[in-house]
């Protein structure tokens, strides 16, 4: 099986605690006095209001157990704030219950302002897009009723994959004031797969950097070589299949990357590379519920096993 893959960041250089961090004796770490549980309740917060992106995450977690949990929590933050500018409170368990239950995912620019949140400061998200397989259209479409969200929009012509909007109905806005769409509605937008597999309409996307998506568990970023460094590769138009490619405009927050100005494109940017979830190759994935393991993120991953390429040629 393959490996994830490792990120650097240049930039964690700047924070010349973390290297001081690794010095501190951990014994008693664990009460609330010691000098590493007081270091990680400000790292912690420091975090928490930056906007740094998931590979500096990542290694402020390989430090240590304590920055680990530090770093979960900033992620799980992040995620939960996402899905609040769309869910009402009341109504956020329910949701990713049933998330989890369906092997459903959360994609777009809600995913992309968990990753590098830095690049959509001004660009908010402006909908929660919902992926799904077709047999569990029918409980995501109840649960969402239930929930307070009626059916606005229906695109797919009868057939997958099929994009529908709700929006929340505005007696339950009234309620949930602390909703920041509420001028336009809380917005929830699905996009029901063609395939056994949710992932299958993000895979298959125009952009690389709108390769992205989130778990019941796990945040997962496709090409995070490009992703993170705010580039995205265009999928040729030849390389799109009509009736799945699923267009949603130009990439926000992103400038537009062609591997051909690279000379070690071959070596890191192929677009003809054959890419198979199941080994993970390539793939960026962290935690943002505490307790969870990697064999966790990857028994998700090979449940939805896909093919994937951005070209069929270089």
């Amino acid at each position: 099986m393959g490996n994830s893959v490792s990120l650097s960041c240049p930039r964690a250089a700047s924070f010349s605690l973390a290297d001081q961090v690794l010095e501190i004796d951990e014994h008693g770490a664990d009460s609330e006095e010691s000098p590493i549980a007081t270091l990680s309740q400000i790292w912690l917060v420091v975090l928490t209001d930056s906007s740094y992106d998931i590979a500096f995450l990542q290694l402020i977690m390989s430090l240590n157990r304590h920055f680990r949990a530090i770093g979960i929590s900033v992620i799980r933050s992040r995620v939960l704030r996402e899905i609040g500018r769309f869910v009402p409170h009341s109504a956020r368990d329910s949701f990713l219950a049933i998330l989890e239950s369906s092997g459903s995912v959360i994609g777009g620019s809600v995913v992309q302002s968990v990753l590098t949140p830095a690049f959509l400061l001004e660009d908010k998200p402006k909908d929660l897009n919902l992926f799904i397989t077709q047999g569990h259209s029918h409980p995501w479409e109840m649960r969402l009723r239930e929930l307070g969200f009626m059916l606005t929009e229906y695109d797919g012509g009868g057939l997958p994959p099929a994009t529908l909007k709700y929006a929340l109905a505005k007696d339950c806005l009234t309620r949930e004031s602390h909703i920041e769409n509420a001028t336009q509605g809380g917005i929830i937008t699905v996009t029901v797969s063609n395939s056994r597999s949710a992932l299958v309409p993000i895979l298959t996307a125009q952009f690389s950097s709108q390769m992205n998506f989130i778990s019941s568990a796990y945040v997962y970023c496709v090409y995070p070589l490009t992703t993170l460094d705010g580039l995205a590769i265009e999928r040729p138009a030849a390389s799109r299949r009509p009736g799945l490619t699923v267009t949603r405009g130009e990439p926000k927050g992103m400038a537009l990357f062609n591997p051909s100005w690279s000379s070690v494109r071959c070596e890191i940017y192929c677009l003809s590379k054959c890419r198979r979830t199941w080994t993970a190759e390539g793939i960026a994935m962290t935690p943002w519920v505490e307790g969870v393991m990697s064999p966790t993120a990857l028994s998700f991953l090979e449940h939805n096993k896909i093919q994937y390429r951005l070209s069929s040629r270089c």
